[in-house]
Order: structure tokens, then sequence, then C-alpha cells
């Protein structure tokens, strides 16, 4: 997951929560929250990358990072399992991951 298909999942949560669908379209509602979703976040991130520095958009990241974290208790339930050393937090993830351990691995000292 890059940092754009990660933005649009915390993004899509924040806003099905607070839009309404369009009534003149067939779309649904939540097609047409998620397609604005995801326009949005693709514009941000276009943003972002071509007029921002790289240390200022570590920062957004991490402060994004730091409230999805703390806005749901089950990443802190993972981490809490997973404290310790990577094989741990490895299997921690396994549960949550829909395509099971093969997509999540360990290569020094970063854990995907």
């Amino acid at each position: 997951m890059d940092r754009k298909e990660f933005l649009q999942g915390c993004c899509a949560m924040v806003f099905l929560t607070s839009l309404t669908g369009n009534a003149e379209t067939t779309e649904s509602p939540d097609d047409a929250n998620l397609r604005f979703i995801q326009n949005w976040v693709s514009d941000l991130m276009e943003t972002l990358d071509s007029d921002f520095p790289e240390e200022q958009k570590i920062k957004l990241m991490d402060g994004c990072g730091r409230g999805c974290f703390s806005r749901f208790q089950f990443k802190q339930d993972i981490a809490a399992k997973g404290k310790g050393s990577p094989d741990k937090l490895i299997e921690a993830l396994k549960p949550t991951s829909k395509y099971g351990a093969k997509e999540i691995w360990c290569t020094s000292v970063t854990v995907r």
C-alpha cells in the first residue's frame, strides 16, 4: 500500500460519515461519496507532491498516521501484541491481512 492508497482509505472513513449523495444520479450515496473522496485525496497528493518540500510531506503523513493509530483500538491492540520484536509484530498482523501471511514480511528493520 502506498501513501496515496493509505490516505484515500483514511479520508474515506472520515468523509463517508459526513457526506450525502447526489439525488440526481443513479449512483448510491456511498459510491458518490467514495468517488468524491478518492478524487479529493488524489488532488491533495498531487498538490503535496508538486508544491511541498519532502520535510513537510513527511510531517503531514506522520501526523495522519498518529491520528489514525490513536483513533482505532484494533491498531493499538496489534501494536501491543507485536511489541518487542518484528516476529511478534508479524504474528499480530497476520489475522488482519485479507491476503494472509504471504503479504506480511520483514526486511532488515522494516515490516511491510
